[in-house]
Parts: structure tokens; sequence; C-alpha cells
């Protein structure tokens, strides 16, 4: 204010953290919760993805295989 007057308001020193700290640390916890469940589901899936890949080719194999016998 350019009359010299003092506005009164919150200074920084008034501020207060937006979270605590303790919930601050618990949001660092369940968020690599989550993270750790998102690498152990994919984990999971590209490993059912492989054995499927696997039963595939077995059995392509033994078609195959099969049929050159027979011949």
């Amino acid at each position: 204010v350019t009359s010299g007057r003092k506005v009164k308001g919150p200074t920084k020193d008034d501020e207060k953290p937006v979270m605590p700290e303790s919930l601050a640390l618990e949001g660092n916890v369940q968020l690599n919760k989550l993270i750790k469940n998102a690498i152990k589901k994919s984990k999971k899936k590209a490993k059912k993805t492989a054995n499927r890949a696997d039963k595939l080719s077995d059995s392509l194999g033994n078609m195959l295989g099969g049929e050159s016998m027979e011949m």
C-alpha cells in the first residue's frame, strides 16, 4: 500500500505445511505399494504370456513333427 500503512495478512512465517509430516510418509508408503503391485502384476502378465507362447510352440512343434514322421 502506498500510503505507508501496514496490511495485516498471512506472512511466510504463518504458513502451515499443506500436509502434516506423518501423512506425507504414509503417502509415500502407499505410492511405493502401488508401484510394487503394478510391477508384480506386469511381471505376472509377462510370465503368463511367455507360458502361453511356449505351449503354442510346443503344440505346433508336435503337430509339425508328427506330420513329418508320417511322410
